[in-house]
């Protein structure tokens, strides 16, 4: 039997300061990053996990790292450092990382009197540091659109190469609600699959993992 695969997650938001008590901030629950390392630890692969504010109980799945953080920047050097020290296989990039950042986060709390013009700089990818960094892992990514193109199928096919990843998860914000989650899953070994809720997608992804063994 081949080994069991050794698997890095990230989820939930991050935040940036603008000032000492406010942030920007993503929507994420987080939801998506749990049932994933619950599905895989239940089939015993060896998983960590770098998560940004959540309400799910992580500790209890008994990952083989938990980190939590909170900034973009926090979440970042955690990942290159398991990808350094943990050595996955898979690195599942389900956070919701802000694409903007603050060029600076100001001391103190600013006044609520008057207007506040923030200017914002991207920020880094995660994701393309890591394929830079360390190329032998292979990398799942997600990509949320606002509504499907035209010729989604093509284009979530082409995103996939182009970006060098190993499975793509492409979703719709005007799909998304409490009780579904639809995705199309696009790989390099399987055909585009569908998934209707985010335990469909845990599963999908913890089954096309321990099949690429």
């Amino acid at each position: 039997m081949s080994k069991l695969p050794r698997v890095l997650i990230t989820g939930g938001p991050t935040r940036a300061y603008l000032d000492r008590v406010r942030f920007l901030s993503n929507v994420s629950s987080g939801e998506l990053a749990f049932r994933l390392c619950t599905r895989l630890r239940q089939h015993r692969a060896r998983v960590a996990a770098v998560v940004g504010p959540n309400c799910f109980e992580f500790r209890r799945l008994k990952l083989t790292h938990y980190v939590p953080v909170e900034t973009t920047e926090e979440m970042a050097a955690a990942v290159y450092k398991l990808c350094r020290q943990f050595k996955p296989d898979y690195v599942v990039f389900s956070a919701a990382v802000l694409d903007f950042v603050p060029a600076e986060c100001l001391e103190g709390k600013v006044t609520s009197k008057g207007d506040w013009t923030v200017r914002l700089k991207p920020s880094p990818k995660i994701i393309d540091e890591v394929a830079a960094r360390f190329p032998t892992i292979k990398r799942i990514g997600f990509k949320l659109e606002w509504e499907p193109q035209a010729d989604k199928m093509d284009w979530g096919a082409k995103l996939l190469s182009e970006k060098g990843l190993d499975v793509l998860c492409l979703n719709y914000l005007s799909q998304i609600n409490k009780k579904a989650h639809p995705a199309l899953l696009f790989s390099r070994k399987q055909k585009p699959a569908r998934a209707k809720t985010k335990k469909e997608i845990a599963d999908w992804l913890t089954w096309y993992i321990f099949a690429d063994r």
